[in-house]
């Protein structure tokens, strides 16, 4: 914490940390500028001032320009702007620690939480689960919890978090210490492999869990990573590879949707569904609706997939990528035409690699209303994963 409070005041006397355990019953105690070899510290009979049972306050001072290098572009000259992507690093850094509640405060604002951070998985090759391992020789075992898979494919416009952005600079292995981000981003390092555009969307997660902490790898000195030199190091990786192998690796790099058209998915779907198909159940693609308001077939609009399975009448309409908004209108075309006809439709499926919020919230809104038959509509998003489309 010095090298940061060093960094944000250079001047060195425009900070304090101020902390508060149970045993210090209603007061707290607090050390602050300047820094020294021989601090003193200073006991409170009273609460800090923000009221709490425990923990500790940071207070410091920086230059507006000092705070801005907190937001994630450079150039950036909206001070709140900065102060949303020092909230999203807070919550990425510390999402896993357990009982850990952190609140931010500038320019003496109300204090804010901080926003809630998950991985937005799409496929998980390894589902959350828990391991003991040894990390380091001749020290106890630690609890190693561990997942695997691929996020949504999603740019910055329109991902929740920078951190579910899927781009070389979060693909690989993050890597905890009792919830607390230490490395993320590897991939060489531990498979000898390059980082490359197809592996964007392939996340690994391992927190490793423990009260000794001399049972973990030893850290960077800024605690940003791991100490290259360590043999603790060496065989965490190698406990990596075991639980994740390479082979895996590689067949989760395979199903990069960009090396399939938007027609091959939509027959592999085709294909998944026909499986299913009993006597007297259908399965039929580019289906005509409208059939009786619109008598010239070649002008009529053509579904992308209509499923009757076990009496139950589905529409899909299917893109490779992030459906539009008026991907979703299409649908809603082909069930409209299908009411026309005489049909009652069970579900209309917009299908997609990901899903942007504000077609999420425009599908919400469009399921309150009711057809011409009365009935509501009743649309939903589904990936292609979702549905069983396996990318090999």
């Amino acid at each position: 914490m010095k090298h940061a409070l060093a960094a944000v005041d250079p001047e060195n006397k425009n900070w304090k940390v101020l902390t508060k355990s149970l045993s210090d019953g209603s007061g707290y105690r607090e050390i602050r500028a300047p820094y020294d070899f021989k601090l003193t510290l200073y006991t409170h009979i009273d609460n800090p001032q923000e009221s709490m049972s425990q923990g500790t306050i940071i207070d410091f001072t920086c230059t507006h320009a000092m705070f801005l290098t907190a937001a994630r572009h450079a150039n950036v000259k909206n001070i709140a702007e900065a102060f949303n992507s020092l909230k999203e690093d807070l919550a990425y850094i510390y999402n896993d620690v357990k009982s850990c509640s952190i609140r931010v405060s500038f320019n003496g604002s109300p204090l804010s939480s901080l926003p809630k951070f998950a991985h937005n998985w799409d496929t998980l090759l390894i589902t959350p689960r828990t391991c003991v391992e040894v990390v380091r020789a001749g020290e106890a075992p630690v609890n190693v919890d561990y997942s695997y898979g691929t996020i949504h494919s999603c740019d910055k416009e329109h991902a929740d978090s920078f951190y579910n952005v899927s781009c070389r600079r979060n693909q690989g292995i993050e890597i905890r210490f009792n919830g607390r981000i230490i490395a993320r981003n590897l991939i060489d390092e531990i498979y000898s492999k390059d980082h490359h555009d197809s592996q964007n969307r392939i996340i690994g997660t391992f927190n490793l869990i423990t009260s000794d902490p001399d049972s973990l790898p030893k850290t960077t000195t800024n605690k940003n990573g791991l100490n290259p030199n360590d043999p603790a190091t060496a065989k965490l990786y190698e406990i990596i590879r075991k639980l994740f192998p390479s082979s895996d690796f590689t067949a989760l790099k395979s199903k990069n949707i960009n090396n399939y058209s938007e027609a091959e998915l939509e027959k592999s779907l085709y294909d998944i569904k026909r499986t299913d198909i009993d006597k007297e159940d259908w399965c039929e693609r580019q289906f005509d609706v409208f059939t009786k308001s619109v008598r010239d077939r070649k002008s009529r609009p053509k579904a992308d997939l209509v499923t009757n399975l076990n009496g139950r009448l589905d529409v899909y309409e299917c893109k490779k990528d992030s459906p539009a908004i008026y991907d979703l209108y299409q649908l809603l075309m082909y069930w409209d035409g299908l009411v026309s006809d005489g049909q009652t439709p069970n579900k209309g499926r917009l299908v997609g690699s990901s899903f942007t919020p504000a077609i999420r919230n425009h599908i919400k809104e469009m399921n309150e209303r009711v057809d011409a038959a009365g009935n509501n509509y009743k649309f939903e998003l589904k990936t292609w994963t979702q549905l069983g489309v396996i990318l090999k």
